[in-house]
C-alpha cells in the first residue's frame, strides 16, 4: 500500500522530494524485511524511477544502490547505460558489473565512463587492456594511478605509445611498482622524443637524431638496472634490434662496463661470467675471439678494445670522487689518443664518430657546471635563518669549542693551513650544534637561554652571531662569539695574513695589559684573535666588507633599540 501511495505522489511532487523519496524506497528496499509482494511492488516503482525526466531523481537512485550486490541488476545496468553523471556512479562502484559489460561501457561510453570504470576498487587485466587501447588520455591516467588495476605489461607499452609525450603519463607509468624494464626504456625515450627538437632538416638527420636518442635512453637505463633488470634490458634491446655496436661502445665510453659486458655474453651465448673474465685483459686473444664471436664491426675492435681498456682505468681513478660526463671525457680522450684506434683500418671514421660523442659529453658537462654554479649562487642568495640548537645527549653542556680544539690538534700534525680551514670550520660549526628548525628571517631570536637548553643562534650567509655572548662583552661593543681555547693555540696555523683593518673595531680592547685575551670569531667567515698580532684563521678579501657591514648593522639596530626602550 506505502508503495502505491508512493507511486502516485511521484506524479506531482517536486524534483528534490521525488529524490529524496526514491532515495529512501531504495534504502528501504536493500535494508526493510518486505514479504514478496511488497518487494516486488517496491521494485517496480525503482523501475520506474529509471524513466523520470529528472536526472537528479536518477542520480539519488544510483548513489543508493552502487554499492550493494543485492540491488536489482537490471536497474543497475540501466544506470549504467546512463548519461555521464548518473552512469559514472554505478560503473565505478557496483560490484554487480561483469568484466564484459565493463569493457562494453568503456567502449561506447564518453570519457567520464572511461575514468569511472578506471577508478574501481579493483580493475581487471582484461579491463584494464580494453581501457589501455581505447580510453582517452584522463581515463588512462586514472588507471595509471589506480594501484588495484591489474595493468599488463602490454598495456603500460601501449600507453606509453599513446600518450608518451604527456609528461604526467611517463611519470605515472614510472610510478607504478614493478613496471618493467622494456617499458621503462619505452617511457625514457619517449621523454627524449618529447624534448628534442621537431624541426630537424632532412629525413636523415632526424632519423640520425632518434637512433641516437635510443642509444642514449639505453645507456642511461642500463646505469639504473640491477642485474636481472639489465639482462632483460639486454634481450629487450636485441629482440627489437637496438643492441648495437654504437650502444656498447657508448656505453664503455660514458663509464659502464655492465651493460657491454651483458651484451657481449647475450650475442656469443656466453656464460656473463665467462665474458666478464674475458673483458679484463681486451688486448689478449681471448676477448678479441668474444668480440668477433658477438658479431661486431671488425673496424671498431681497436675502439672497443681501447673504450675497455680505459673505462676500467679512469673509473678506477675517479672510484667515489665523481662521474657521469666528467668521467665519460677523461674515457673519449683517452681512446682518442690511442695509436691503435688511429692507425686501424677505417680509422677516420671512427674518429669521427668519438669526436662526436665528445661533443656530446662536452656539452653534458657544460650543463652539469651551470647547473653547480646556479645552485652555488641560489646558496649564497639565501635569507637570514634562525636556527635554534637541539637538546643536548647529556646533561652536561661542554665548552661548544673544545671539540673544535681537539680536532685542530689532530688535523694540524698531518695537514697544512689551506687544507684544514673547511675542516675547522665544520668541526666548529658542528660544536657549536647549529642545527635545528629553519624559520622565517623575520622573526627575532630570542637571545635569553632556555632552561637546559645551549641559546640559540643567528646564521646568515656571512656570519654566526651567539646571543649567549652578551653577558661577555661589554656595553659598548658588537656581539660576538667566545672562544678562549683558540687563543692558546696560534700556532695551529702557519703562514697566516696580517689582520685587516676593521678587526680592530671588531675586537673589545683590554681593560689592561693584564686583562687576559678574548678570542672572537664569526662563522663561517672568520675567526680571529683578539691578540691582533697573530689571526687565528682569516677569510678570502671578497667576503670581509660584508661581514663588518652586517655585524655593525646588527650592533647599530641593538644599541636604537636599547636608547628607545
Amino acid at each position: 500500500m506505502i508503495v502505491r501511495h508512493y507511486m502516485a505522489w511521484m506524479r506531482t511532487a517536486a524534483a528534490p522530494a521525488r529524490a529524496d523519496a526514491t532515495a529512501a524506497l531504495a534504502h528501504a528496499y536493500l535494508r526493510s524485511e518486505m514479504d514478496p509482494s511488497e518487494r516486488g511492488e517496491a521494485e517496480a516503482a525503482l523501475t520506474l524511477a529509471l524513466d523520470d525526466r529528472e536526472a537528479a531523481v536518477r542520480i539519488a537512485l544510483a548513489e543508493a544502490l552502487a554499492d550493494c550486490a543485492e540491488a536489482p541488476r537490471h536497474v543497475i545496468l540501466a544506470l549504467a547505460g546512463d548519461r555521464s553523471e548518473v552512469a559514472a556512479i554505478v560503473l565505478q562502484r557496483s560490484p554487480l558489473l561483469s568484466d564484459a559489460e565493463l569493457i562494453e561501457m568503456a567502449v561506447a561510453g564518453d570519457v567520464a565512463a572511461q575514468v569511472a570504470v578506471a577508478r574501481r576498487a579493483f580493475v581487471a587485466a582484461p579491463v584494464a587492456a580494453a581501457l589501455a587501447e581505447v580510453a582517452d588520455e584522463p581515463a588512462a591516467l586514472a588507471l595509471l594511478g589506480n594501484v588495484e588495476a591489474e595493468v599488463p605489461a602490454f598495456s603500460l607499452a601501449r600507453i606509453v605509445e599513446r600518450f608518451g609525450s604527456n609528461s604526467a603519463v611517463r611519470n605515472a607509468v614510472l610510478a607504478r611498482p614493478s613496471t618493467p624494464v622494456d617499458v621503462r626504456f619505452a617511457v625514457m625515450l619517449a621523454e627524449r622524443r618529447a624534448l628534442a627538437l621537431a624541426d630537424r632538416d632532412g629525413a636523415l638527420r632526424r632519423e640520425q637524431f632518434a637512433h641516437e636518442d635510443e642509444e642514449r635512453v639505453a645507456v642511461a637505463l642500463a646505469s639504473l638496472c640491477d642485474e636481472d633488470d639489465l639482462a632483460g634490458l639486454v634481450a629487450h634491446l636485441r629482440a627489437t634490434g637496438r643492441l648495437t655496436a654504437g650502444v656498447m661502445l657508448r656505453a664503455l665510453l660514458s663509464g659502464d662496463l655492465r651493460l657491454p659486458t651483458s651484451a657481449l655474453a647475450n650475442l656469443a651465448g656466453m656464460a656473463e661470467r665467462r665474458a666478464a673474465a674475458l673483458m679484463v685483459e681486451p688486448r689478449a686473444g681471448g676477448w678479441r675471439a668474444l668480440y668477433r664471436k658477438a658479431g661486431l664491426p671488425e673496424s671498431l675492435m681497436p675502439a672497443f678494445a681501447s673504450a675497455v681498456q680505459n673505462c676500467r682505468e679512469v673509473t678506477a681513478d675517479f672510484a667515489g670522487l665523481c662521474g657521469g660526463p666528467v668521467v665519460a671525457r677523461r674515457i673519449i680522450a683517452r681512446v682518442l689518443a690511442d695509436r691503435d684506434v688511429q692507425n686501424a683500418v677505417g680509422g677516420e671514421r671512427v674518429l669521427a664518430v668519438l669526436r662526436r660523442f665528445e661533443v656530446e659529453t662536452a656539452r653534458d658537462e657544460a650543463r652539469l657546471a651551470a647547473s653547480m654554479m646556479l645552485d652555488s649562487l641560489a646558496i649564497a642568495h639565501k635569507p637570514p635563518l634562525a636556527l635554534a640548537a637541539p637538546v643536548p645527549v647529556s646533561a652536561q653542556f661542554e665548552p661548544p669549542v673544545s671539540a673544535t680544539i681537539e680536532l685542530a690538534h689532530e688535523i694540524s700534525k698531518k695537514s697544512r693551513a689551506d687544507e684544514i680551514r673547511p675542516i675547522v670550520l665544520a668541526a666548529i660549526e658542528d660544536a657549536l650544534l647549529l642545527r635545528g628548525s629553519v624559520v622565517e628571517a623575520d622573526i627575532a631570536v630570542d637571545p635569553a637561554p632556555v632552561a637546559d637548553h645551549p641559546p640559540a643562534a643567528l646564521i646568515t650567509p656571512d656570519k654566526v652571531l651567539d646571543p649567549s655572548a652578551a653577558e661577555h662583552r661589554q656595553a659598548d661593543q658588537p656581539p660576538q662569539l667566545l672562544a678562549t681555547d683558540l687563543a692558546a693555540e696560534p700556532q695551529l696555523f702557519a703562514e697566516q695574513d696580517e689582520p685587516s683593518d676593521w678587526a680592530d673595531d671588531m675586537i673589545p680592547a683590554a681593560a689592561n695589559d693584564k686583562d687576559p685575551v678574548t678570542p672572537v670569531f664569526s662563522l663561517p667567515s672568520v675567526v680571529m684573535c683578539a691578540d691582533t698580532e697573530a689571526p687565528v684563521l682569516t677569510v678570502e678579501a671578497r667576503a670581509l666588507l660584508r661581514i663588518e657591514e652586517m655585524v655593525a648593522q646588527a650592533y647599530a639596530d641593538a644599541r636604537r633599540q636599547e636608547r628607545a626602550a
